[in-house]
């Protein structure tokens, strides 16, 4: 999950420009040690936790950037769905 949870920050870091945080978020979970914890790139916390950190959280881009990102994420998905030439069609 770390190592899913980590490609996945690199993959957002490319289509978007900015740095990525990535967080791991366990429905039921107990941590042992500090929480949140940080594991090889990746924030790991339990669900009941998750507002509060983001209210600890300032806001990194206005509006508008986060407008571009989300267009840039959905030609990203569009482009990853289209059929490629070289795959054959079911």
């Amino acid at each position: 999950m770390l190592r899913q949870a980590y490609a996945e920050k690199k993959l957002l870091e490319g289509i978007s420009g900015l740095n990525v945080e990535a967080l791991l978020v366990f429905s039921e979970a107990y941590l042992v040690g500090s929480v949140p914890a940080h594991r090889r790139g990746v924030t790991v916390i339990p669900e009941r936790m998750l507002a509060g950190y983001f209210d600890r959280r300032r806001p990194q881009i206005t509006s508008a950037e986060a407008a571009d990102i989300a267009a840039r994420l959905r030609l990203a998905l569009e482009d990853d769905a289209a059929p490629r030439p070289d795959t054959p069609s079911q």
